[in-house]
């Protein structure tokens, strides 16, 4: 969602992203965001900040694949 800020921890490192809208003329931002794990065997830790207040926090996560998240309710 637009608005939702994304903090990955990850062998050690931690990387913050936050999704916004908008592009250039005729274009539109993707989305979705790749993270940069470089050596990193797995995701420890993901919190999102969701627009309306939510904050979720999400254990191990494998890496090398997309993963979808919903706004909660």
């Amino acid at each position: 969602a637009v608005g939702a800020r994304l903090r990955l921890t990850a062998g050690g490192r931690t990387q913050t992203h936050e999704i916004f809208a908008g592009g250039s003329y005729l274009a539109q931002r993707d989305r979705r965001h790749v993270f940069g794990l470089g050596t990193a065997a797995a995701i420890a830790s993901l919190e999102v900040r969701w627009p309306n207040g939510a904050t979720v926090t999400y254990g191990s996560m494998p890496i090398n694949r997309y993963h979808v998240l919903a706004q909660p309710q």
